[in-house]
């Protein structure tokens, strides 16, 4: 091998150890970034499971809730059928406040106008009070025979 040749591998490998340094910090920032984003997904991960047990407890707590509305309802529409003795327990139904007040609503305004009509027809059908008139029994459609019969019968000695 010659100065040259020698001259030429010496440069060529100081050229190589470069790149290899320059290829090794890249790596090393590679692997830094890598070993961040790992940081980061643990930490998305333990974020994500709490959560998670946030949500189980919401959900649990919502049932719950939801229970007691149910509950809270039931007893208003109790309530409302107690404080409307006139209004037929099946009328009041809703599955909120606002449904049960406008079954109430619905409810008074049906009996409202049921109590017009058979106002309006005890108006029509006029009974007078007392007692009918006396009629003379009707003898048109008796024989001959079955009116002195009933003449007979009837007939008061004075």
């Amino acid at each position: 091998m010659t100065e040259e040749e020698i001259k030429v591998l010496t440069e060529e490998a100081a050229r190589l150890k470069a790149e290899n340094a320059e290829l090794a910090g890249k790596v090393a920032a590679r692997d830094a970034k890598v070993a961040e984003m790992e940081q980061l997904v643990s930490s998305r991960d333990n974020e994500m499971t709490v959560l998670q047990q946030n949500m189980t407890e919401v959900k649990a707590r919502l049932e719950g809730m939801s229970a007691d509305f149910q509950n809270a309802i039931s007893g208003y529409r109790a309530v409302t059928a107690s404080a409307n003795p006139d209004i037929p327990v099946e009328m009041i139904t809703g599955e909120n406040i606002g449904a049960i007040d406008e079954a109430v609503a619905s409810a008074r305004s049906l009996i409202g106008k049921v109590k017009e009509q058979l106002e309006k027809n005890r108006e029509q059908v006029r009974v007078p009070p007392g007692a009918p008139q006396r009629t003379p029994v009707d003898l048109s459609g008796l024989s001959p025979r079955g009116k002195i019969q009933y003449g007979v019968a009837n007939t008061n000695p004075r």
